[in-house]
């Protein structure tokens, strides 16, 4: 009998439980209406928009829902605008795409509001960046909120009175970071006299090589021949294309350049996508000789 209680017990707590969860960005219907309605899927959203400059094209789905959805003979066409309790500004963080959508009785009525999402000017201080603590402490991602206005083409098709929030999250775009081919050139002064000392094949091939972003800056990658245990970071100035910065995490730290040739001046090439990368480090010498030189090129995977 005390166990026959206790299951009557957990049974009665799982329907609880599931009666208190609710998605409040789930779809949603207003059948009670006695109307068909036009209404998004959707009553939330959250977008992650990388920060490239352009304009980056979202969309939401649209649907009628209601009593008699399959007695409708006409296309419905309804009109989209901005709701006024959004802290998103229409044309500096979106702009709408299609305000005017038409849901076809041959598409089932399902159709598609695209939505412009603005990237220009932006774009996420970083760390480092002149007030970006203060930035941090107050930022708040705005929130696009979109209504269904009209309805029009059948008399029992209305508006659900409904919007969508969609919360603009900008994240930091790296224009450097993917996938490359390497080829690397190894020069060690005990095999021989620069610029005749290159170390193992010449070059050595790594295929599909990854740049990681770290920030819009900078990417971590291998350092020298030892990867992908022993790692470094570059940054590369998005204005000039120069690398400006290398940073070893573990061991000797190495330098820019080559130090027998001016020439090799470390840069992103922006016509073709590829990377040169030139660096160095000191070690035991061999004839008067310590450098071990680093000649890479990396040409982008598209």
């Amino acid at each position: 009998m005390r166990k026959l209680k206790y299951i009557l017990m957990f049974m009665l707590t799982v329907v609880f439980l599931n009666s208190c969860l609710v998605d409040d960005s789930t779809d949603y219907d207003l059948n009670d209406t006695g109307k068909n309605v036009v209404t998004f899927n959707l009553t939330s959203s959250n977008l992650s928009i990388p920060a490239t400059g352009l304009e980056q094209i979202v969309s939401f789905d649209v649907k009628i829902s209601g009593p008699s959805v399959k007695d409708l003979k006409n296309d419905i066409t309804f009109t989209v605008a901005a709701n006024s309790s959004a802290t998103a500004v229409a044309e500096t963080h979106y702009r709408i795409v299609t305000s005017t959508v038409t849901l076809k009785k041959s598409d089932n009525y399902l159709g598609k509001v695209q939505v412009a999402i603005i990237t220009a000017g932006n774009a996420p201080l970083e760390e480092g960046d002149l007030g970006y603590e203060e930035w941090l402490k107050n930022y708040k991602a705005p929130v696009m909120v979109l209504d269904i206005t009209s309805a029009t083409g059948e008399e029992n098709a209305i508006n659900s009175g409904k919007s969508i929030s969609a919360k603009i999250n900008y994240v930091s775009f790296c224009f450097f970071a993917g996938v490359y081919d390497l080829e690397l050139i190894y020069r060690h002064p005990a095999y021989g006299t620069y610029p005749n000392n290159i170390y193992g094949d010449n070059p050595r091939v790594y295929e599909d090589f990854e740049l990681t972003a770290l920030s819009s800056k900078k990417c971590e990658m291998w350092f020298g021949v030892w990867g992908p245990d022993d790692l470094m970071s570059i940054t590369i100035n998005p204005s000039t294309y120069l690398v400006t910065e290398i940073v070893r995490y573990a061991g000797t730290v190495p330098s820019l350049g080559d130090p027998y040739d001016a020439t090799k001046i470390s840069h992103y090439d922006p016509v073709d996508g590829k990377i040169y990368l030139y660096y160095h480090y000191s070690g035991a010498a061999t004839n008067g000789d310590p450098y071990r030189i680093f000649w890479n090129v990396l040409t982008p995977k598209f």
